[in-house]
């Protein structure tokens, strides 16, 4: 059961480390129109806006990008696919909870053609690799999974990882008691 938990623990992170994709959930919107389909289509549209908007206001700092008006058929070229969790319609009224997901490399490059300066790291980025015990790598799972670490080596009480290096003040804040770059 034991290793099982590690594998999964490990799996998890190479996957999350490599997405490909910049999530959005829980976008909701109320729409109206004739009927109950041009009212969806009018709420899909003002979903996807409003979670690229979202998505933006998460990647970059206030200040570092003076909102100017993307159109939407620019930000539809960035939606992977979407899922509609919620909705109801009535005869002209449609309501709906919806997630996102964004290509990453073609969301970040839209922002980057509209002069937006990302955080993201990109191919230039400089990777450093650490060693941590690996109680304290479990410990804080959690929060290295947001730091898109990924796993080399997980073994002998310890566990060797790569991190960006944008992410090392990030990592000084979490409750490591050992850690070393290698």
């Amino acid at each position: 059961m034991r290793c099982y938990l590690l594998f999964l623990i490990i799996v998890n992170f190479c996957v999350n480390a490599e997405s490909e994709y910049f999530e959005v959930q829980g976008v909701e919107v109320k729409a109206e129109g004739p009927n109950s389909l041009i009212a969806k289509q009018k709420a899909l549209l003002r979903a996807s806006s409003l979670a690229f908007e979202k998505l933006v206001n998460s990647l970059l700092q206030r200040g570092s990008f003076a909102e100017k008006s993307i159109p939407n058929q620019q930000i539809q070229n960035c939606i992977c696919d979407y899922s509609i969790k919620q909705e109801k319609f009535s005869d002209s009224v449609y309501k709906g909870k919806i997630s996102y997901r964004f290509l990453k490399n073609k969301t970040l490059s839209l922002l980057r053609s509209y002069g937006a300066h990302t955080d993201m790291p990109n191919e230039e980025s400089k990777i450093v690799k650490l060693i941590v015990y690996r109680k304290d790598f479990i410990h804080c799972t959690h929060e290295l999974n947001k730091l898109k670490v990924m796993v080399e080596k997980f073994d002998d009480g310890k566990v060797i990882f790569s991190i960006n290096a944008r992410y090392i003040a990030d990592f000084r804040r979490l409750h490591i008691k050992y850690a070393q770059l290698i």
